[in-house]
């Protein structure tokens, strides 16, 4: 501790008062009304230590009516040999009155082995007074200090005799009778911990300015988690610190309990704020939420309306009206709807309870999204039915002689070809065929460390024999036989080249095929007065010419019909069906190149160029890795993402910050693992640890990316990236959850709960769209969603915030451009909504409401449109480009047609 009396320009070293060993944390108060008063809670490196030469009595005992009642006497022991009896009950020590067994106990603590002592009983109703030499506990040296309240060594004292003053409620016994869960200290034994309890840490006092100092206390619950000091600025006596309880004293820190909170609101107190002008105003911060009291702790109001969980991961269920699965630092598991049925946005009343304990990851049965799958701490793993009620606990049984460890934040997955098949990681990756029953190793031990367990876990989506798994202690393996045969990725291969090759080009060519038509290509179209686009064909020649096979591009993707491949003259005529268009391909072959028309119908055509997909891959350009030679240590692996579109990439996340990297940490492999190269150079101005990383389910060149300070995305598989955090809050983002046809994604926050962002026009964004002089995006469906009664409420609620009814309209424009037009139109062709357009380059959007254009100089409102299919037409100078929208009633209530009547909330 130092001090300073010239505003900071110096500063002394204080040490009188203060322990002389080691000091840990200091937290320091100074009372307004007096400065000369400061308090400080203090922890040392002999925290909760007993003094080398405790005293031993060797009884054990229980609290009497007065005094206190002796239940064992230890054979041998002092007590016995001083004449004590089973039975005797205590009444003095010296000359002080024994008012319980807790009492005796303490007494008997304020002396040191060899003081002899005079102990007073009452025997028979009788008076008897014994002398008693104290000794050093038996095997003191050797053993672990006997358990707190039970002198003697063997049998450990019943639970009742073991509570201690101000004990944290529902956590276990530790070794020591001055020490507090995980590393603290208790309260209000300062006077047993002998004449060098001092240095043991707890509360000290000081009259100077902090010049010297005395302790009064021992309590110090948990320092490297709690252990902030509050002084009342109205009553220097009435003194709080912080711990899993509030402790509380109104005698200047003499005393302390653990009643300061009460039961009613959330334990783990991390903040606390006092009123200057009136210490009955308190604000408590705690891992419940925000708590304010107006009479000092009597009574407290849980001011519950704010977004600020605390999300370690999110899931969402197969529906289309979603649900929303997350775990919560030490608040347990919820589910809530990602949208609401009425008015309002989703409050607390729509979320219910999965499991309890610290809440993690969730996962949803994608064939049955009543079925839930959650986890507390340390591998308690569970399931939940919805319908059915039924539950099941999970965690697997070690055999004898092996010990499984699992991380605080266990990683457990459904498989994407069957979920029935769930598989969980701790320092073995475990399997079940059965929902998580029956779990069996399939893996050798993965960590790197005897106290290293798995922090990520990953499947293939290509490939269900495809398993990858990470450890907090920085191992990383994959399996590519379903589990019987483990690579250590981080080891070096046994026989591998020092200049091995980019894994790319160690690649096999790929076969000729047998025809010069089936397989993947990959198109480019033009003409027709739009830019180029990009879509996909899959060709598959059959008997006698016949052509089948699918396409795929940003606007729509669909089948290839009549089909039919002429291989005298090399020429190609099929038609393209999709639920958004038909048209006409004609294409004749030239050498590699197949080059054609596609004509849609009212006779609109644009030209297309095609190439084999294998044959349009370039050489790789990246300095592909080792994964250890991309990293100066092994550091936790935080997120593992085995694409779904290719079978060999992978993406990696690693979190260096408890290795003091604060820089993002994000990679790639093409070659499952075996060599990598890095993702995250657009990530390094103050981005932060990277928590997360997810490629798009629509888009492979689409990643999204959480960060200690907020989320990102990536258009270019990870060349660029740009920050979402539009009206985000900068906070961490642990995970990214996809709906599969919602077009929308949901990121966790630690610390502002759950955000959605509908990504359907983000999806179609691309480098080259980005280019063109204007590209307009085909918009995603939009939904009248039919209302429910208004529910009852109070202003004093949290509310979240339900999709509006409206489309977003996603347009970007290349340069500056004057004379920029946008307008929905219906079938028959008449305008129904012209928007305000930018003008300047980049990405807008504009909102429609799905209301047609007002009258009387547009101040009114106009009719809503009914269901159906319109037309968006961007227009850039003389060129025009259009996108289907698809307006649609509630699917759970067809045949409804009342949408016109529904008023705006």
């Amino acid at each position: 501790m130092y001090r300073s009396t010239d505003g900071g320009k110096t500063f002394g070293k204080v040490s009188t008062g203060l322990p002389s060993v080691d000091l840990g944390r200091i937290d320091i108060e100074f009372c307004r009304s007096n400065p000369n008063v400061a308090l400080a809670v203090i922890e040392s490196s002999k925290i909760g230590q007993e003094p080398e030469n405790a005293p031993y009595l060797g009884i054990q005992g229980e609290d009497a009516e007065v005094g206190a009642r002796l239940t064992q006497i230890v054979e041998g022991g002092p007590a016995e040999q001083a004449g004590l009896k089973q039975g005797d009950i205590v009444i003095a020590f010296e000359e002080h009155t024994v008012q319980s067994y807790e009492d005796l106990i303490g007494r008997m603590r304020e002396h040191l082995a060899g003081d002899t002592v005079k102990i007073e009983v009452s025997r028979e109703r009788k008076s008897v007074e014994c002398e008693v030499t104290l000794a050093r506990r038996p095997g003191s040296e050797e053993d672990k200090p006997a358990p707190e309240g039970g002198e003697a060594p063997q049998p450990a004292a019943p639970a009742e005799e073991l509570k201690r003053p101000g004990e944290e409620k529902g956590r276990e016994e530790s070794s020591s009778p001055f020490q507090d869960f995980l590393g603290g200290q208790v309260a209000n034994v300062q006077r047993q911990q002998g004449p060098e309890g001092h240095e043991c840490g707890g509360i000290y006092r000081s009259e100077d300015g902090g010049a010297t100092w005395r302790r009064i206390n021992s309590v110090n619950p948990r320092p490297m988690y709690f252990s902030q000091i509050r002084v009342d600025p109205s009553d220097e006596k009435r003194i709080y610190v912080l711990g899993i309880s509030l402790h509380r004293s109104e005698d200047g820190a003499e005393t302390f309990d653990g009643e300061g909170a009460g039961d009613s609101v959330h334990v783990d107190h991390h903040a606390l704020w006092i009123d200057p002008r009136d210490g009955r105003h308190m604000i408590l911060g705690n891992d419940g939420g925000i708590y304010v009291s107006w009479d000092r702790g009597a009574a407290w109001e849980h001011l519950n309306r704010m977004a600020i969980g605390q999300f370690y991961h999110v899931a969402v269920d197969s529906r289309r009206h979603y649900r929303v699965y997350g775990g919560l630092q030490d608040n347990g598991t919820w589910g809530g709807p990602s949208r609401t049925a009425n008015r309002g946005g989703p409050i607390n009343e729509d979320w219910i309870n999965i499991g309890g304990g610290d809440g993690f990851i969730c996962r949803v049965d994608p064939k049955d999204p009543d079925q839930v799958y959650f986890e507390s701490q340390e591998g308690g793993l569970g399931r939940i039915n919805l319908r059915t009620g039924e539950r099941g606990f999970m965690r697997p049984k070690a055999p004898r002689g092996v010990r499984y460890r699992f991380n605080w934040q266990t990683p457990f997955i459904l498989s994407h070809h069957n979920p029935a098949i769930y598989y969980a990681a701790g320092n073995y990756v475990f399997r079940s065929l059965s929902q998580g029953d029956d779990l069996k190793a399939i893996s050798p031990e993965i960590t790197n460390t005897d106290k290293g367990s798995a922090s990520a876990l990953a499947e293939s989506p290509l490939d269900p024999a495809v398993l990858y798994v990470g450890s907090d202690d920085g191992a990383l393996w994959v399996t590519r036989d379903g589990g019987a045969a483990w690579t250590n990725l981080f080891a070096p291969p046994a026989e591998q080249p020092a200049s091995a090759q980019p894994p790319v080009a160690e690649q096999p060519a790929p076969e000729k095929p047998a025809d010069p038509l089936s397989g993947a290509w990959q198109a480019e179209s033009f003409g027709g007065g739009g830019p180029r686009s990009e879509f996909s064909l899959e060709l598959q020649l059959g008997a006698e010419g016949a052509v089948s096979g699918g396409f795929s591009s940003q606007m729509a993707d669909g089948e290839l019909a009549r089909g039919k491949f002429d291989a005298r003259k090399g020429e190609l005529t099929a038609a393209l069906e999709s639920e958004m268009f038909s048209a006409e391909l004609r294409a004749r072959l030239e050498g590699d190149l197949l080059k054609g028309t596609i004509e849609f119908e009212g006779g609109f055509a644009r030209e297309f160029e095609a190439r084999r997909a294998a044959q349009a891959r370039q050489e790789d350009p990246y300095d592909w890795k080792r994964i250890a030679e991309l990293l100066a240590q092994p550091m936790w692996v935080s997120a593992i993402e085995p694409s779904r579109h290719e079978p060999g990439r992978v993406y990696l996340a690693i979190d260096g910050h408890r290795s003091n990297v604060d820089d993002p940490l994000l990679f790639v492999s093409e070659d499952f693992g075996e060599r990598w190269r890095p993702l995250a150079v657009g990530l390094q101005d103050g981005a932060g640890a990277t928590r997360v990383i997810r490629e798009d389910i629509v888009n492979p060149d689409v990643l999204y990316a959480g960060t200690e300070f907020g989320a990102f995305v990536s258009i270019d598989r990870g060349a660029t990236w740009t920050s979402l955090n539009t009206n985000l809050p900068t906070v961490a983002v642990h995970e990214i959850a996809q709906h599969e046809s919602a077009g929308e994604i949901v990121a966790a926050t630690h610390g502002r709960s759950l955000w959605v962002l509908d990504v359907t026009a983000l999806r179609q964004l691309s480098p080259r769209a980005l280019a063109d002089e204007f590209r307009l995006y085909r918009p995603g469906a939009v939904t009248y969603w039919r209302s429910e009664p208004q529910r009852g409420g109070t202003l004093n609620r949290f509310e979240g915030e339900d999709p509006r009814a409206e489309a977003c309209i996603g347009y970007s424009l290349g340069a500056r451009t004057e004379h920029v037009r946008l307008e929905v139109k219906d079938y028959t062709g008449r305008t129904l909504r012209e928007f305000e357009t930018a003008r300047e380059p980049g990405v807008h959007v504009a909102r429609w409401d799905l209301r047609e254009a007002g009258g009387e100089g547009r101040r009114r409102r106009g009719p809503r449109v009914p269901p159906g299919t319109y037309l968006v037409l961007l227009t850039v100078g003389s060129t025009t480009q259009s996108q289907p929208l698809v307006v649609e009633g509630d699917p759970a209530r067809p045949g409804e047609d009342d949408w016109g009547e529904e008023e705006d909330p």
